[in-house]
């Protein structure tokens, strides 16, 4: 755990020092046989493929990291990476594949009450149906998320919810209405 939080210190500035930590902890984890630590970094070298922008290598990690949090039944773990590939998936421009990923780790969400995660796939699905020109379900899942967040008193992400129901209006041409919801998200940021 250790050597993967000094990954995490290093990573901005420090390439080599990132591997040599990274490295160090995987050989560890592998030595010791521990499944969750294997994973934790296999996950961890995907958000740094992520990073650099290797779409493909950071899928790889983040697949071979589910099977094993989905082989040690950590749910929580393995939506998380189902999620990060759903994110994988809309850079890559593949949304039905996305949403997939994002239907997927809200019913995991759902099952586990987890509100404030499945206020993100929410937003999520929202956007992607945002980027597939789909207004309608966009809104429908941005509303979701703001509901749930509100209910959480989360006000960053009821400000980001604001903020997306803006860029609904906005690409409807109802300006008036998408400023009101940015103003609305601009006092809670």
């Amino acid at each position: 755990k250790t050597l993967l939080n000094l990954h995490a210190v290093y990573q901005q500035t420090k390439e080599k020092k990132v591997s040599t930590y990274l490295a160090n902890a995987t050989e560890l984890a592998n030595e010791l046989k521990i499944s969750k630590w294997i994973a934790e970094c296999f996950y961890t070298r995907g958000l740094f493929e992520y990073g650099k922008g290797n779409f493909a290598a950071a899928k790889k990690q983040y697949q071979e990291a589910l099977t094993l949090f989905e082989k040690d039944k950590n749910q929580t773990r393995a939506a998380t990476m189902i999620y990060n590939i759903g994110i994988l998936e809309v850079y890559t421009g593949n949304y039905a594949k996305a949403n997939e990923s994002f239907f997927k780790t809200l019913k995991i969400y759902e099952f586990l009450d987890k509100k404030d995660l499945m206020s993100n796939c929410y937003s999520a699905i929202g956007n992607v149906y945002g980027r597939q020109g789909n207004s309608k379900m966009e809104e429908e899942f941005h509303l979701k998320s703001l509901k749930l967040r509100m209910e959480l008193k989360d006000n960053y992400g009821i400000a980001a919810s604001y903020i997306n129901i803006g860029n609904v209006y906005g690409r409807r041409k109802m300006y008036d209405t998408a400023l009101s919801y940015y103003f609305k998200g601009l006092k809670l940021g």
